[in-house]
């Protein structure tokens, strides 16, 4: 009897901690990127800088993306 009793209440106490965190998910923002490049590290410490889309690849910043 005890034990069908504690399974009930862990139970009912998941379903309600599932279904209030089911319903939080489509209030999660969404980052959109504005820009295909990203920062590499080199492995003395520095980086370079990759463009996902062109596969360019520079030393220095590109112009106008704020990384």
């Amino acid at each position: 009897m005890r034990k069908s009793f504690c399974l009930k209440v862990i139970g009912v106490m998941s379903f309600l901690f599932l279904g209030i965190n089911a319903g939080n998910t489509d209030k999660k923002k969404k980052v959109k990127v504005e820009h295909n490049w990203i920062r590499v590290p080199w492995s003395h410490g520095g980086y370079y800088y990759h463009n996902t889309k062109t596969r360019e690849d520079r030393d220095t910043r590109p112009p106008g993306v704020e990384l």
